[in-house]
């Protein structure tokens, strides 16, 4: 006998959840390698980037306190290498100044968590990893489109697919509060990732109109 369609939908929605996951880990890896090699370049929004810590924070605490396993390791890994890229990046504030705000906002979530409940904890969450894109959509567009970018390609590359992957499981399994915040990070990711594909050609052509 045919196995049940709807299991059927709803296992490749939770495969497709889990890849987007995967995806959302592994984003980190060439955003810190392109800070380690170029430093000083400016492109990378460390208010996204912080943003992200603390949702991601939020994730692994909403997992701890609702003993969802599954948001524990993810979230664990991903606000490491966060928190990297947001020390490494140049900003305003220098890095001793990022390191002690980032110490006492990650403090204060900690207290947090301890008091609130956790369906609280779970709407914060996806409240700011909703908004966590907006400062650097602004940041891409606004920024010449001749002006080098530390923005690394392959990291907007992987949350393209990234939130593709969670759209592909709200649709399957039937779930419009993870499809409604996908939809809308899908559209901020697309957005950075065509405004940096635009300035790397027009810095790949401008050796080429110089010489012309």
């Amino acid at each position: 006998m045919a196995g049940d369609p709807f299991v059927l939908t709803h296992d490749l929605g939770t495969y497709l959840g889990y890849l987007g996951s995967a995806l959302g880990v592994a984003m980190v890896v060439p955003q810190i390698l392109r800070t380690l090699r170029h430093r000083q370049m400016a492109g990378v929004s460390a208010l996204s980037w912080s943003l992200t810590v603390t949702s991601c924070t939020l994730w692994m605490l909403y997992g701890f306190r609702a003993h969802e396993t599954v948001q524990i390791p993810g979230n664990i890994l991903l606000v490491s290498g966060a928190i990297v890229v947001v020390l490494l990046v140049p900003a305003r504030l220098p890095v001793a100044a990022r390191a002690c705000a980032l110490a006492v906002v990650l403090a204060m979530l900690f207290l947090l968590a301890t008091q609130l409940p956790p369906r609280l904890i779970g709407v914060v969450a996806t409240a700011i990893g909703v908004s966590s894109t907006l400062p650097q959509v602004i940041k891409s567009v606004r920024r010449p489109a001749d002006a080098p970018s530390a923005v690394a390609i392959p990291t907007w590359v992987m949350r393209v697919f990234s939130q593709g992957s969670w759209i592909g499981f709200a649709v399957l399994c039937h779930d419009p509060v993870v499809l409604a915040s996908a939809v809308f990070t899908e559209t901020c990711n697309v957005t950075v990732l065509t405004a940096e594909l635009r300035r790397v050609r027009a810095l790949h052509a401008t050796p080429a109109l110089v010489a012309a």
